[in-house]
């Protein structure tokens, strides 16, 4: 998290204070969010204060470091079988609630809601449904990993447990994830 002064450019004035914020385990982007609104106003009255007492000194930043972060397209949820099982599990998180992560079963999309890495592996094909094990759908990812998968939602419905998406025939072992159509 950072203050800084603002001037003509986009995010280019000169740094005030910056704090980091680890990304607790996972924490999704709204639970994330709520944090730094409050850590935020935390690090705004701390700069006011201090700017106030002439404690801080502003410092340039190195443009050459500067990355841009895109908008978010629909695109960007969309289930690819080439994201490891770490990717999966970030995205699910970062991507709530939207444009959120969506995969195709038999030409109906269903979002994964909540997904984690294991360190479980498997010579399947990414995207292959293999088990449900605990309460959790245990999905192929490419490079043999494999992400657990334990809230699902069928397009038009609502969210249901892994265990109520096998039950209602949602997902069945043996079935492949796919990427949904445009």
């Amino acid at each position: 998290m950072t203050t800084f002064h603002l001037d003509e450019g986009l995010d280019t004035g000169d740094v005030l204070l910056s704090r980091p914020v680890a990304i607790e385990e996972r924490e999704h982007a709204p639970a994330l969010l709520a944090r730094l609104a409050t850590l935020g106003g935390e690090l705004l009255a701390e700069t006011l204060d201090g700017l106030s007492r002439g404690a801080i000194v502003p410092r340039s930043q190195d443009h050459a470091a500067a990355t841009a972060a895109p908008m978010l397209s629909r695109e960007d949820g969309a289930w690819d079988p080439e994201w490891s099982a770490r990717e999966v599990e970030g995205r699910v998180r970062g991507l709530d609630p939207w444009p959120g992560v969506w995969a195709a079963k038999g030409g109906r999309r269903i979002r994964l809601v909540e997904a984690a890495a294991t360190e479980l592996t498997t010579p399947k094909e990414a995207g292959t449904v293999l088990e449900l094990a605990e309460g959790r759908l245990l999905v192929a990812a490419v490079r043999g990993g494999v992400v657990a998968i334990t809230v699902v939602q069928p397009e038009g419905r609502r969210a249901m447990s892994a265990r109520d998406a096998v039950s209602g025939r949602q997902l069945t072992p043996g079935e492949r994830l796919e990427r949904p159509p445009a």
